[in-house]
Protein backbone atom coordinates (compact mmCIF):
# COMPACT_ATOMS: atom_id res chain seq x y z
CA UNK A 1 0.00 0.00 0.00
CA UNK A 2 2.70 2.29 0.93
CA UNK A 3 4.21 1.96 -2.63
CA UNK A 4 0.72 3.25 -4.39
CA UNK A 5 0.66 6.20 -2.28
CA UNK A 6 4.00 6.86 -3.11
CA UNK A 7 3.16 6.53 -6.89
CA UNK A 8 -0.07 9.18 -6.85
CA UNK A 9 2.48 11.41 -4.77
CA UNK A 10 4.99 11.73 -7.34
CA UNK A 11 2.33 11.28 -10.35
CA UNK A 12 -0.90 12.89 -9.09
CA UNK A 13 -4.63 12.45 -10.96
CA UNK A 14 -5.12 15.69 -12.66
CA UNK A 15 -8.27 14.69 -14.95
CA UNK A 16 -5.44 14.24 -17.93
CA UNK A 17 -4.32 11.02 -18.80
CA UNK A 18 -1.64 12.55 -20.82
CA UNK A 19 -0.27 15.05 -17.65
CA UNK A 20 2.30 12.49 -16.21
CA UNK A 21 3.67 12.26 -19.74
CA UNK A 22 4.77 15.34 -20.22
CA UNK A 23 6.37 17.95 -17.85
CA UNK A 24 5.24 21.03 -19.36
CA UNK A 25 1.10 19.86 -19.27
CA UNK A 26 1.57 18.66 -15.33
CA UNK A 27 3.15 22.30 -14.83
CA UNK A 28 0.74 23.76 -16.24
CA UNK A 29 -2.04 22.15 -14.77
CA UNK A 30 -0.62 23.19 -11.54
CA UNK A 31 -0.36 26.59 -12.01
CA UNK A 32 -4.11 27.50 -13.77
CA UNK A 33 -5.20 25.30 -10.79
CA UNK A 34 -3.24 27.39 -8.05
CA UNK A 35 -4.42 30.21 -10.04
CA UNK A 36 -8.24 29.36 -10.09
CA UNK A 37 -7.75 28.76 -6.04
CA UNK A 38 -6.46 32.44 -5.86
CA UNK A 39 -8.71 33.62 -7.61
CA UNK A 40 -11.51 31.79 -5.40
CA UNK A 41 -10.21 33.10 -2.13
CA UNK A 42 -10.33 36.84 -3.07
CA UNK A 43 -13.80 36.23 -4.95
CA UNK A 44 -14.90 34.84 -0.76
CA UNK A 45 -13.11 37.61 1.09
CA UNK A 46 -15.22 39.93 -1.47
CA UNK A 47 -18.19 38.23 -1.63
CA UNK A 48 -18.94 36.53 1.72
CA UNK A 49 -22.49 35.94 0.80
CA UNK A 50 -21.84 33.68 -2.19
CA UNK A 51 -21.92 30.00 -2.33
CA UNK A 52 -19.51 27.69 -2.54
CA UNK A 53 -20.55 26.84 -6.17
CA UNK A 54 -21.08 30.06 -7.30
CA UNK A 55 -17.67 31.09 -6.01
CA UNK A 56 -15.71 27.95 -8.09
CA UNK A 57 -18.02 28.77 -10.95
CA UNK A 58 -17.09 32.42 -11.03
CA UNK A 59 -13.51 31.86 -10.68
CA UNK A 60 -13.65 29.66 -13.41
CA UNK A 61 -14.96 32.03 -15.90
CA UNK A 62 -12.34 34.50 -14.81
CA UNK A 63 -9.07 32.23 -14.81
CA UNK A 64 -10.33 30.93 -18.65
CA UNK A 65 -10.75 34.86 -19.88
CA UNK A 66 -7.59 34.85 -18.47
CA UNK A 67 -5.33 31.74 -20.34
CA UNK A 68 -7.50 32.98 -23.56
CA UNK A 69 -6.07 36.56 -23.30
CA UNK A 70 -2.54 35.21 -22.97
CA UNK A 71 -3.38 33.06 -25.61
CA UNK A 72 -4.63 35.56 -28.29
CA UNK A 73 -3.06 38.54 -27.62
CA UNK A 74 0.39 37.03 -26.33
CA UNK A 75 1.16 33.16 -27.75
CA UNK A 76 -0.74 33.43 -30.72
CA UNK A 77 0.81 36.50 -32.14
CA UNK A 78 4.39 35.04 -31.56
CA UNK A 79 3.47 31.93 -32.96
CA UNK A 80 2.14 32.82 -36.43
CA UNK A 81 3.95 35.77 -36.63
CA UNK A 82 1.81 38.71 -36.11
Amino acid sequence: MLHFKLFWFFFPLTGDARANENLHLTTMHLLWARQHNLVANQLAELNPSWEDERIFQEARRIVAAQLQHITYAEFLPVLLGW
